[in-house]
């Protein structure tokens, strides 16, 4: 159908597939029956599947942390947390800021500073097998 009367009919196979898919996909719900017992069915296995902390069919049963419900919502509190959290640092960012320097500024924080770096050097240099140290600086462009 590519040339009829002189008229270029190209059609996109592509439409035509996805039109189709619709069409099947649509006809199978009907036969499977009401609307109400697939979403029935759905949450049932949403319910009664168990998953791990990465919300995927664990090899293990012992894996079987979660069902699929708990899982979304956990994950889905997560992101949302994690939204809100990102936006109040946002949003008070040069006090958070002032605050962190006020407080790494402090003589308790460099003297526990001070003694982390001359005990983890020790420690270091106390490893027969494997002394090493290794001291490095990165240009910050915030300061």
């Amino acid at each position: 159908m590519s040339n009829l009367m002189g008229l270029d009919l190209k059609v996109d196979e592509n439409a035509i597939g996805q039109v189709v898919k619709t069409v099947i996909e649509s006809s199978i719900v009907e036969a499977l029956g009401a609307k109400d017992q697939l979403v029935e069915q759905a949450v049932k296995t949403m319910l009664s599947t168990k998953v791990d902390e990465k919300g995927q069919k664990p090899r293990y049963s012992s894996d079987e942390k979660y069902n699929l419900i708990e899982y979304y919502v956990q994950k889905s509190t997560q992101d949302l947390l994690k939204q809100l959290v990102g936006e109040i640092l946002e949003e008070n960012r040069e006090a958070f800021k002032l605050e962190f320097k006020k407080q790494l500024s402090s003589e308790r924080s460099i003297s526990a500073f001070t003694k982390s770096m001359i005990d983890g050097t020790i420690e270091g240099l106390d490893n027969y097998w494997t002394p090493t140290m290794r001291i490095s600086f990165s240009k910050n462009e915030d300061y």
